[in-house]
């Protein structure tokens, strides 16, 4: 129950980081560039969301006065570090079967 709006901004999104191409015409409609077991979750969450970022300081140090001497600055790193890892290692393919 999406709206045709919301589903053209996805595809939009997707299309532009290359990740589905679309087709105009009777037999149009979109398809995948590559295999399913090569796209990553983490292709289609930033092409959807942007960069991935727990907190902001993780992507622009300036946003933060603190972050020069951030005692958290570490973890929240090696958080990052893990759910990157685990969302390029989960691909499309295994997540639509």
């Amino acid at each position: 129950k999406l709206s045709s709006g919301y589903l053209e901004e996805v595809a939009a999104a997707l299309r532009a980081a290359g990740l589905i191409r679309g087709r105009t015409g009777p037999k149009g409609g979109y398809s995948l560039t590559r295999a399913p077991k090569f796209i990553t979750t983490e292709d289609i969450i930033t092409a959807l969301e942007g960069p991935i970022a727990l907190v902001g300081c993780q992507t622009d140090s300036e946003i933060c006065p603190l972050a020069g001497g951030c005692s958290s600055k570490r973890l929240w790193g090696a958080l990052q570090r893990k759910i990157q890892t685990s969302l390029r290692k989960t691909t499309l393919a295994e997540i639509s079967s």
